[in-house]
């Protein structure tokens, strides 16, 4: 099968809807007719992309996360869906008001919009469609940090795909060292490793250091404390500890891997420009 360009984000990622026609008396009425709409579009929705791409997998709607302002007049559906668990649809609105908006899943698939292009145009939005990108990012970050985590695909955490794990296997075998419970727990060494540095690069981004959150999965022994300069005895000293590997040099597959994390920064960077304008 022929890999489609993964090229083919949408730059129109908010829709709007005039609901007027409806006579819809309760906040409880609005919230049910905004998800039937919702449903309807994304029938149409489906459609579409199967027709830009014969292979996109139709999504349905596993859950429906509801967010309220705090002064209660604006509501935000975060829709999370499978398959496509990471890229959740938001629904929202204003109570009082006879639009709704569906903004659909950021990414850079069929059907989704591209965050790097979108962080323009932040400053252009209205409040209500600000906050409802806040809501989707939010939860975005949430859902991919989870599953980035608890992460058990063989392709990332098995030893054959992390270059220190596979050399000390190989030593070990070649002297004919290796059992069985050796190797799991050598495999458990450097599983969480590289759960560790996954974690470390989502602090790193909690800090709003972006720089030093990318160098630190892309480049070898960052320094990622704030500490002053080290005394030359210190120093010194350092020289005999074992240098931190990056993640793109401790995994031998971490093209992919790498791309996603990296995606991190700039849904963080959008969070920013929203919050500074909002």
């Amino acid at each position: 099968m022929k890999k489609k360009s993964r090229r083919n984000s949408s730059r129109k990622f908010i829709y709007e809807f005039d609901i007027s026609h409806k006579s819809l008396k309760t906040k409880s009425d609005k919230k049910k007719h905004s998800v039937k709409i919702f449903n309807e579009f994304l029938s149409l929705y489906k459609k579409v992309n199967l027709k830009k791409d014969k292979y996109y997998q139709p999504i349905t709607p596993t859950s429906y996360i509801l967010k309220e302002s705090t002064d209660k007049k604006h509501f935000f559906y975060n829709i999370v869906t499978n398959p496509q668990i990471n890229h959740p649809f938001s629904l929202f609105g204003t109570y009082n008001d006879s639009i709704i908006y569906i903004m659909i899943p950021m990414g850079n698939s069929i059907g989704q919009f591209d965050i790097s292009k979108i962080k323009k145009e932040i400053s252009t939005l209205s409040p209500i469609k600000k906050l409802g990108l806040y809501h989707l990012l939010k939860l975005t970050i949430k859902l991919r940090e989870t599953n980035f985590v608890k992460y058990t695909k063989k392709d990332i955490y098995n030893c054959i795909n992390i270059s220190e794990c596979d050399r000390e296997v190989r030593s070990l075998k070649s002297k004919k060292l290796l059992t069985q419970d050796l190797y799991n727990k050598i495999q458990t060494k450097y599983a969480t490793l590289v759960q560790k540095s996954i974690k470390t690069y989502f602090n790193l981004l909690k800090q709003g250091k972006y720089v030093i959150a990318k160098d630190y999965i892309i480049n070898d022994n960052i320094n990622i404390s704030k500490k002053s300069k080290k005394s030359k005895s210190i120093r010194n000293k350092s020289k005999n500890i074992k240098k931190n590997i990056c993640l793109k040099n401790l995994l031998y597959n971490s093209k992919d891997i790498i791309g996603h994390l990296v995606i991190f920064i700039e849904v963080y960077k959008c969070i920013d420009i929203i919050n500074s304008t909002i």
